[in-house]
């Protein structure tokens, strides 16, 4: 039935139900209406203390409705007086929401048919622009004319629908916070059992984790067992459990492993209490802190790296408040102070006192320098111990600033350098050492030279005075080399292994002069032994090329060897031939510019002798250079300016040592395109090569 005919206003004249006349009765007479009042007044007392409006509404067999009964709460709900619908409910649809109305009117006939409750919640709108909502609930029962009559009940519910819209409104919202949030939250159930359960999780905590929500809802931590391990899943309880025993919020870090990929989560568990105080559901937020925690478990290893760099390398770390003039120092720096950590107060006083008074303003005013005007801070001072020792320590350190440029703090190190400079010390004087026997050797053969030109008689007495002279010179040269070898096996410094190695190489170059010079003394009074037997003649070559390779690379020239295959032995001075075949090629490296060739060729020619050839493209020699370079302690160029060194022994003693072998020497060169030198053995010193190789 639509909503137009609920109510025809034709009809509003029948009253849907009156009241019988009482019959007469024999008892004293009463006023009118006495009897009939006194259930209206009790009905009415009752519905005025109910919140609503009591009702009776009755629908009529003709099909029109009306209220017989209204209470006053009618004024509230619809705003009518109860009269205005005692004969006609119509004027009440024009109260109901154009929206609701079908809806209405429809549930109202769904019960007149069933006789079942009607109950329904509805808007009601009004003149002045507001609308209410109503809910209302009514028993039908059907009267012996036909007619439906509802008993009910109608109450304003707007205050609990704006409540329940707001309620809706604000989990609306804080579903739409939980799921677009970037913190992964979760929701976990505490069940009477103790155990935990999953009830929500957030795209974010799914993306987290990289586990789907299904998965995770409804789920305990050991139900989540293969996905995380086992360990995992108990150390989640562990946690819950924390949250439900502490009194507030709990934070804490924790390792997550989920399908072998480990992330590191920042989790916050808050609990919420019913009214008894019983934890019943924790809420809890993960921030994934993976990449933070990396780098702290790397900055962790350089610590301990550094820890162990510092203490292998003894370094003393120190920190320098400068705002509060105060020290902080490490154990190392303690002890390289010879202080414990109780004597040391910290104060820069205290520090200062202990600088060597012959360095203390030097050291102040190098640290004024650092703070004031950005000079760096790299010094060494000397300290005095509270026992007198003296120790030498080198320090630098690193100053920081706040945004306004003033220093406010330095950071350095310090590391004791006393053996560094006692060893300097040593090396500086042993250099001298050698540079005065320098100066004495050069002396001795220049004065040697000039006995050569003026006095060439006097060979024998020249040679007698070398070779003691040499001799002399060779016992502190020993104790040069043995002690500058003392240091290199000591913990040097870079600067201080250059010295030494400096002081070692020119005395093994002194050295090898003094052989030379020995060796010519020998040969010029005829006492140039040999020392003959077949030897395997690669080695030699092999052993000579060694000690020119490594200066022929720093020189940047390129040395070769070109050898026939099989190569014989020789009978002869091994030792002796390699001391040729290196100073050769020695001189052919001396005299070629960067960028040349130095070749090594050995051949066999048809007549059976084995012939050496040694090429360079070097500087060149004219015929009366080649003489001059021939004679003994003679110099192509003997001006004391001269650019390549070298006192002129080498192709004189090479010369007298392959007399002796009866080997030939043959020079062939122009200057400006090289040298070409060829040394011969005859046929007569050729051996074959043995089966069992050695190094003879």
């Amino acid at each position: 039935m639509s909503a137009h005919g609920l109510a025809a206003p034709a009809m509003s004249s029948v009253r849907a139900s009156t009241i019988p006349p009482e019959p007469l009765s024999a008892g004293p007479p009463r006023h009118s209406g006495e009897k009939s009042c006194e259930p209206d007044t009790r009905l009415s007392k009752i519905a005025s203390q109910v919140p609503g409006m009591m009702f009776q509404f009755q629908q009529r067999p003709d099909g029109t409705r009306c209220f017989p009964f209204a209470s006053d709460g009618i004024r509230d709900i619809f705003r009518l007086e109860p009269a205005a619908v005692v004969d006609d409910s119509q004027i009440i649809w024009s109260r109901i929401h154009p929206d609701d109305a079908e809806r209405v009117a429809a549930s109202i006939d769904a019960s007149g048919r069933t006789l079942e409750r009607w109950q329904c919640e509805y808007r009601a709108s009004f003149p002045e622009g507001d609308v209410r909502w109503h809910w209302g609930t009514a028993l039908p029962e059907r009267q012996a004319d036909g007619a439906i009559l509802w008993h009910g009940f109608i109450t304003d519910v707007t205050d609990r629908k704006r409540a329940e819209q707001e309620h809706e409104e604000s989990r609306t919202l804080l579903q739409t916070v939980f799921s677009s949030v970037d913190l992964g939250v979760f929701v976990v159930d505490v069940t009477t059992g103790g155990e935990f359960r999953f009830v929500e999780i957030n795209p974010a905590y799914e993306r987290l984790i990289g586990v789907p929500v299904a998965e995770v809802r409804g789920r305990c931590p050991r139900q989540l067992v293969p996905l995380i391990p086992a360990e995992m899943a108990e150390c989640l309880r562990a946690s819950f459990r924390r949250g439900t025993e502490a009194f507030g919020p709990i934070e804490y870090e924790e390792p997550f492993f989920v399908r072998r990929r480990l992330l590191w989560l920042l989790t916050r568990l808050a609990p919420v209490r019913d009214a008894a105080g019983n934890v019943v559901r924790l809420v809890g937020r993960s921030l994934d802190i993976t990449e933070r925690k990396s780098v702290e478990l790397r900055f962790q290893s350089l610590t301990e790296r550094l820890q162990l760099a510092t203490e292998a390398a003894q370094l003393g770390i120190w920190d320098h408040d400068l705002t509060q003039n105060r020290i902080v120092w490490d154990k190392r720096m303690h002890a390289l102070h010879g202080l414990s950590t109780l004597t040391f107060d910290g104060t820069f006083r205290s520090w200062r006192e202990q600088v060597h008074p012959d360095d203390r303003d030097r050291v102040e005013r190098e640290l004024r320098e650092a703070t004031v005007n950005r000079a760096p801070f790299m010094t060494s001072f000397r300290i005095c111990w509270p026992d007198g020792t003296v120790r030498e320590l080198r320090s630098c350190a690193h100053v920081q600033r706040d945004p306004a440029g003033r220093a406010i703090r330095m950071v350095g190190v310090n590391w004791d350098v006393t053996a560094e400079h006692r060893s300097r010390a040593e090396i500086m004087q042993a250099r001298d050492e050698a540079e005065r026997l320098n100066r004495q050797l050069a002396e001795a053969l220049e004065r040697a030279n000039e006995l050569a030109r003026d006095a060439a008689a006097a060979t024998v007495a020249k040679s007698e005075f070398l070779a003691n002279m040499s001799h002399e010179i060779r016992t502190p040269m020993n104790a040069v080399i043995g002690m500058s070898g003392l240091l290199l096996g000591t913990g040097l410094t870079p600067e201080q292994r250059e010295f030494a190695e400096t002081i070692r190489s020119s005395g093994d170059c002194l050295l090898r002069l003094i052989n030379d010079i020995l060796d010519a003394s020998r040969a010029e009074t005829g006492q140039l032994a040999l020392r003959e037997h077949p030897f395997n003649t690669v080695v030699a070559i092999e052993s000579a090329l060694s000690t020119v390779r490594d200066v022929a690379r720093d020189a940047g020239i390129e040395v070769a060897l070109e050898m026939a295959h099989d190569l014989p032995w020789l009978h002869a001075d091994a030792t002796r031939v390699q001391q040729v075949l290196t100073n050769l090629l020695s001189n052919a490296v001396k005299f070629t510019e960067r960028g040349g060739r130095v070749v090594l060729a050995v051949t066999l020619p048809d007549d059976g002798t084995l012939l050496f050839t040694v090429s360079d493209t070097g500087i060149g020699m004219t015929a009366e250079q080649i003489e001059i370079a021939l004679a003994p302690f003679a110099q192509v160029d003997a001006r004391l300016g001269r650019r390549y060194e070298g006192a002129g022994l080498g192709l004189p003693l090479t010369h007298r040592i392959l007399d002796l072998h009866q080997a030939s020497l043959a020079i062939d060169s122009t200057p400006g395109v090289g040298t070409r030198v060829e040394v011969s053995f005859p046929a007569a010193r050729v051996r074959p090569r043995l089966a069992s190789a050695g190094d003879d």
